[in-house]
């Protein structure tokens, strides 16, 4: 963490409020000690696991990570496994821990971009416990950008959500987190009792679920409002005890923005010997910790004090060391920054693969019912078509069999040369014969039998004789011209 070295009130309070904010966002359950964030990485670069487990390693380190470059690559690392494995949960993880990390180093910016594609993320599949932790997050940043309202209301529905969510020790710690931030933003505005109630409500819970990070955090925080208050006994004795705590986790940037907000306070209230001892303490553990960034400030805290003190030579060699660690932090964040920036082109890129991958889907989908909707009118061309077939098909039988008795009807009438001439052309030629005979038969008295037979023996007795004369025709080559009467 890199903090501004103003001795005024105000900027002594953004930094009580920092502290507070970056510790509990990350919701203490998970925290551990550097050694068992260095065994993780061990494991990672071994590489003997699955994706599930690559997931869960990435995840549990990129919490317990307290070198923020760190935890910002395995953020993106995480993000990016995530979207490979289409895991929203540890997607989520990847952004909150990615958000924690650039606010840590003081991109706020970024940080809030972070923040709200974790909280989408969480929206968009109803992860409601998520969205309050997401929520004190956005908070803790809003708060840090003096947008008070924001903050209170960002806090407040994390709350109502938690509060809801009171069905295990997982959400108890949220919710102890959410009140202690809650502490921290009525802290920034000066109301001290009230961030000393849910200071207290959050150590209560803290305390009954043996929380020893919860617990020492929240007794950081008190330590910073009795300082306030101008209760530096008690404010020194919480932050002890918190710094006891801390420095056991490993977590030493923490243990010294503790005590170099203590130097700022004793400074304010013009104890510059006690801020000056603060101020080496803090450097101390900086020095042997290799926390160049914190060296550099408080290197810097350490001419201004020495400064003021007349101590003007100490001052200029303060200032000279710190100048060296600052272009130092400067060209190591340089080369991080860079890599920072491939690691985050790979998030884009992946995040682009998958839209595309959206979008081809997209496109297939779209095809495949273009395809079906012409499937489906196609089937019901061949359909009708062949209903039509069908129909037409029956026409044309109706169409023949007629043909076929009009046919028969014209050959009975007229010779058959004759009546293939009339089909053929529609008409007939006249002919020519020399020689021709002409015979004609008559029924004697037919019109008297016909009225003493009845109808049927009367048909039977035609059908006869109208036989006999067609073979008689049929037999000598004659051509039946007529039957009248």
């Amino acid at each position: 963490m890199k903090f501004v070295l103003d001795f005024s009130y105000k900027n002594t309070i953004v930094l009580g409020l920092t502290l507070g904010f970056l510790y509990c966002s990350l919701s203490f359950a998970n925290a551990q000690n550097l050694r068992e964030s260095d065994s993780l990485e061990q494991v990672l670069k071994e590489g003997n696991y699955s994706k599930q487990q690559e997931l869960e390693i990435l995840s549990q380190l990129v919490q317990e990570e307290t070198n923020l470059d760190k935890q910002l690559r395995y953020s993106l690392q995480l993000i990016i496994a995530a979207k490979e494995a289409d895991s929203v949960k540890y997607e989520f993880d990847g952004y909150l821990q990615k958000g924690n990390a650039l606010y840590g180093k003081g991109d706020l910016t970024k940080a809030l971009e972070s923040y709200f594609a974790a909280s989408k993320i969480a929206t968009d599949n109803k992860l409601n416990r998520e969205k309050a932790q997401i929520n004190i997050a956005i908070a803790g940043v809003y708060s840090i950008l003096e947008d008070t309202d924001s903050s209170f209301e960002y806090y407040r529905q994390a709350l109502k959500l938690l509060v809801k969510q009171l069905s295990n020790k997982n959400d108890s710690t949220s919710l102890a987190s959410a009140q202690l931030n809650f502490g921290d933003e009525f802290y920034l505005i000066g109301e001290l009792d009230s961030a000393l109630y849910y200071f207290e409500k959050s150590n209560k819970i803290f305390n009954a679920l043996d929380n020893e990070l919860g617990v020492a955090i929240n007794k950081g925080n008190l330590g910073l409002v009795y300082a306030e208050k101008g209760d530096n006994e008690r404010a020194e004795e919480n932050l002890y005890d918190a710094i006891e705590v801390l420095d056991r986790f490993g977590d030493y940037q923490t243990v010294c923005a503790f005590l170099s907000y203590m130097s700022d306070i004793y400074f304010n209230n013009d104890e510059p010997e006690k801020a000056l001892d603060y101020a080496t303490r803090s450097y101390d553990i900086a020095k042997k910790n290799g926390l160049k960034d914190l060296i550099s400030d408080t290197l810097l805290k350490l001419s201004i004090l020495n400064e003021s003190k007349g101590n003007f030579k100490a001052s200029f060699n303060y200032y000279k060391d710190h100048i060296i660690y600052r272009d130092s932090v400067k060209n190591v964040a340089e080369l991080q920054k860079q890599n920072n920036i491939r690691t985050e082109n790979k998030v884009r890129e992946k995040q682009l693969e998958i839209d595309l991958e959206k979008e081809k889907r997209k496109r297939q989908q779209t095809a495949l019912i273009g395809i079906g909707a012409v499937l489906l009118v196609v089937i019901m061309l061949a359909f009708s078509l062949f209903k039509q077939n069908k129909l037409m098909k029956k026409k044309n039988e109706i169409i023949a069999l007629e043909k076929e008795r009009s046919d028969g009807l014209l050959k009975n009438i007229l010779p058959e040369e004759t009546a293939e001439e009339l089909k053929k052309s529609g008409a007939v030629k006249a002919k020519r014969f020399n020689n021709i005979s002409v015979m004609f038969t008559d029924f004697k008295g037919f019109t008297l039998q016909s009225e003493q037979l009845n109808p049927e023996d009367l048909v039977k007795s035609i059908d006869h004789y109208f036989s006999k004369f067609d073979e008689i025709a049929e037999k000598y080559g004659l051509e039946k011209i007529k039957t009248i009467g």
